[in-house]
């Protein structure tokens, strides 16, 4: 429970390097690159303690869809990809152990429609 209730923090943390990483070059480049570089330490600092105490993420993109660990939230068309493989990863799912903290909540592969 511990643990479910701290993900969020891991995802914010996740989003936060996203939207910065984002940024115009030149957006003071060098306040945010201290603070990118900030935020990756509180990440891997986290993540070592997560990893200590056995907490593991799921994987996903490229990994065949699986209801067990993955809630699809949405299918897209793609020939680039087998129907049913994960292409992309909106939430990260994690175990604690074996047991199953959240799934990883993903997009899916579908066939294409057949064209008329």
């Amino acid at each position: 429970d511990v643990i479910r209730e701290v993900l969020p923090v891991l995802d914010n943390l996740e989003r936060a390097l996203g939207a910065a990483a984002a940024l115009p070059a030149d957006a003071g480049a060098a306040e945010v690159k201290g603070i990118v570089d900030g935020v990756k330490m509180v990440l891997k600092l986290f993540e070592d303690q997560a990893g200590r105490m056995g907490l593991s993420r799921v994987k996903t993109v490229g990994e065949r869809f699986d209801p067990s660990v993955h809630d699809a939230i949405q299918q897209v068309e793609t020939d680039e990809q087998a129907p049913g493989t994960v292409i992309q990863e909106v939430v990260a799912g994690y175990r604690l152990g074996e047991k199953l903290v959240r799934p990883a909540m993903v997009v899916v592969a579908r066939k294409p429609a057949a064209s008329a």
